[in-house]
């Protein structure tokens, strides 16, 4: 991407959102999902100051503003409530985070207090139990923060020396991608090869994950799932992997003393249909996918919106789906 063409990008983004955001437009996209009785699944990651990390969060001023007016216009349920019935007139709304990070418990679960909301946190148990992140996300938190000596000597997937500090955002999501798009192996395999730089950066700080006892606290307030045993993108492992692994998070949650629901949110979106067939035979009641649309209460297999935002239009903007509409009901 050109210097001009991100230059143009950033003026000509927030002056489209905003006209697509005014009042006007908000409250007649509102009035459509509800009169479609459309369920609006809104996947977070991370609630946040501003960090090195390559992982981007949503400000905590931002989050609390967004659950404020959400408020007042969703009906904010979990998933274990999708089944009753209820009389409130608003359309159902479902928040619902992915991966387990230690801002969770130390940011947004303060927040999501104040407002009297529970939410869906679908924990990642090897990473949990590790105290690392994803292999994704520990190679993102290096590229935005190891000096250049140590960045030259990257071997994969592409040679980084050259890249300037402005260039680290973009080179760290083209690594994750990268990353993100092989079986879990080879992400061992390259983890292995880059721990020994990680290990000559002395200040090398990865993304902290909530500790099991934080999960087992918050259990007690939030609804607690799965979101693969180790961060795997399904589509390129075997379904036997998918069968184990599904198995393996079910003992974990049970463990836990999660009873029902039992939810699974499989990793970025990378999935083929027999799979999560196998998921659903695991005995999770609800299956997440990403999908970017609308779901509805009566499924068991869900689409989610990935939600990020940088401005009050912004998030409000992609809380109603961005540029989707729910179909007919």
């Amino acid at each position: 991407m050109s210097v001009l063409s991100t230059s143009l990008r950033r003026v000509t983004k927030p002056l489209a959102i905003s006209l697509l955001a005014n009042s006007v437009a908000l409250h007649a996209k509102l009035r459509i999902i509800s009169a479609a009785k459309s369920l609006t699944i809104l996947c977070l990651h991370r609630v946040a100051e501003p960090s090195n990390s390559g992982y981007g969060a949503l400000s905590p001023e931002l989050f609390d503003e967004l659950l404020g007016w959400l408020k007042s216009r969703f009906n904010i349920i979990t998933f274990a409530e999708l089944g009753q019935q209820d009389a409130d007139p608003r359309p159902p709304l479902t928040l619902s985070f992915d991966d387990g990070y230690s801002d969770f418990y130390e940011i947004a679960m303060p927040v999501l207090g104040r407002h009297g909301l529970r939410v869906n946190q679908n924990v990642i148990p090897g990473c949990i139990e590790s105290g690392l992140p994803p292999i994704n996300v520990m190679v993102q938190d290096f590229l935005m923060s190891a000096p250049e000596k140590l960045l030259s000597e990257v071997k994969f997937p592409v040679q980084v020396a050259g890249f300037s500090h402005p260039d680290r955002a973009r080179l760290a999501l083209r690594m994750s991608a990268i990353l993100k798009a092989k079986p879990m192996v080879e992400q061992r395999q390259i983890l292995a090869d880059l721990t020994p730089l990680f290990d000559r950066f002395d200040d090398f700080r990865t993304t902290p994950m909530m500790t099991r006892a934080q999960v087992a606290e918050i259990a007690g307030v939030h609804e607690i799932g799965a979101h693969s045993w180790e961060h795997a993108s399904m589509s390129v492992e075997s379904n036997d992997y998918v069968v184990e692994d599904a198995r393996r998070c079910r003992e974990y949650l049970a463990d836990l003393g999660t009873t029902y629901p039992f939810v699974y949110a499989f990793p970025n979106g990378m999935l083929r249909k027999e799979q999560v067939d196998a998921v659903r035979a695991a005995g999770f009641d609800h299956v997440l996918c990403v999908g970017e649309n609308f779901s509805r209460r009566e499924n068991w297999l869900h689409n989610r919106f990935t939600f990020y935002g940088d401005t009050v239009a912004e998030t409000r903007f992609r809380a109603l789906g961005s540029l989707r509409y729910p179909p007919k009901p």
